[in-house]
């Protein structure tokens, strides 16, 4: 018995999600830079995950030379590809290498770009294939066997694995950096932190906490002033505009009264002082992001954007936290499990970008009525000391 099929009622053809040429672009230059990452990005990707041809042959040829034991760089790749027939011009290697920092956590978040749209294109023809074997009458059973086999190559591929260092390789580091005799990280700017600490490290979430009224933002605005020694930072304020904090940092910079400064009723003795500091923070590489009630995933795609165009040590510092919105994943008015959400996913920034993140976190005042104000046990000062807004 046919089966008869009314086309009318079969669903329009849906063009497959765009390709991220510039991913594919910046992970090619992200290699060249460094070509230990050819072993653990470019390896276990599919072959079809690179839609650009061109991009896809200079791809191909660092394998095929990292599996001889070489480590290429751009030259050694053009003239591999010339040998090979291949025409690739030099200005494509170059062009790779210039839109793409040297920074290996920076690469890795491209090659996440580039699993994420060789995802997007499997169900998108995965869509089309089941929606014309269903109107053909294919079993259910075919078509549950077909999804479970996509479904499973996607999150094999796309899952976040990690990647393997050698101890020798960690063991060198450690060792190159004691060498050094500075401090480890980035120095904060104060004496007692950076002894405490060792400095702001890469991949590290710290959580500055305090009561209202106790000058956490002043602390704050203090660690961005790192920003003077040439250091970026990225500074997103979900309490204050980016005009209140310029005005802080002004009157941190030139010295002068604060609210003299806001009511502007500064000093023309001052005046001097106060033009010399903002030709001073004009130099400053630091981005001041106003934005209100911004959820983490957001936080993340805009933090994105900026690391694209710096490289070297860095830091994001997040006022404050509490004010921040949980991603649409959760939104059931539990605020621990909120909590908990958006610190896991500034963890999480903090180790793709490879770069230091302070959040500013608000405490409750209800410590105040306490006789002593050491936290009783570690879930008392975590929890209910933790104050929402």
């Amino acid at each position: 018995m046919s089966l008869s099929v009314d086309t009318h009622l079969m669903p329009p053809m849906i063009p497959a999600p765009p390709s991220d040429h510039d991913a594919e672009r910046c992970l090619l230059g992200g290699c060249l830079h460094d070509s230990v990452l050819i072993d653990e990005l470019l390896l276990p990707l599919p072959d079809d995950a690179i839609t650009d041809a061109v991009i896809r042959a200079c791809m191909l040829g660092l394998q095929q030379l990292r599996l001889r034991g070489l480590e290429p760089d751009a030259l050694a790749l053009w003239q591999h590809l010339q040998q090979q027939g291949t025409a690739v011009s030099l200005a494509v290697l170059t062009d790779a290498l210039e839109c793409t920092p040297r920074n290996a956590g920076l690469t890795r978040y491209y090659a996440e770009r580039v699993r994420e749209s060789w995802g997007r294109r499997r169900f998108a023809v995965l869509s089309q294939q089941l929606a014309t074997a269903a109107y053909r009458g294919v079993p259910v059973g075919d078509l549950l066997h077909t999804t479970q086999q996509t479904m499973q190559a996607v999150q094999e591929t796309t899952q976040d694995q990690g990647h393997v260092v050698a101890l020798g390789t960690s063991a060198e580091q450690v060792w190159q950096s004691l060498q050094r005799g500075t401090v480890p990280g980035i120095a904060t700017g104060f004496r007692d932190l950076d002894a405490l600490l060792g400095g702001w490290h890469a991949g590290d979430l710290s959580i500055l906490a305090g009561r209202p009224g106790m000058g956490k933002t002043a602390v704050a605005l203090a660690c961005a002033c790192i920003a003077q020694r040439g250091i970026p930072v990225f500074l997103a304020s979900l309490e204050m505009g980016h005009l209140q904090l310029t005005q802080r940092l002004l009157a941190q910079q030139a010295q002068v009264n604060g609210q003299a400064l806001r009511l502007h009723t500064v000093p023309a003795a001052d005046l001097s002082r106060v033009a010399a500091a903002v030709a001073t923070l004009t130099t400053w590489p630091l981005a001041l992001y106003d934005c209100p009630g911004v959820s983490i995933g957001r936080l993340r795609a805009v933090v994105q954007t900026w690391r694209a165009r710096i490289s070297g040590p860095a830091l994001i510092i997040v006022d404050y936290l509490q004010l921040m919105r949980p991603d649409g994943s959760r939104r059931d008015g539990n605020r621990v499990l909120e909590i908990g959400e958006i610190s896991s996913g500034l963890k999480h920034l903090a180790r793709e970008m490879a770069v230091p993140v302070l959040a500013l976190s608000q405490l409750s005042r209800a410590v105040e009525s306490r006789t002593s104000k050491i936290p009783v046990s570690y879930t008392h000062l975590t929890l209910p000391t933790n104050r929402e807004v």
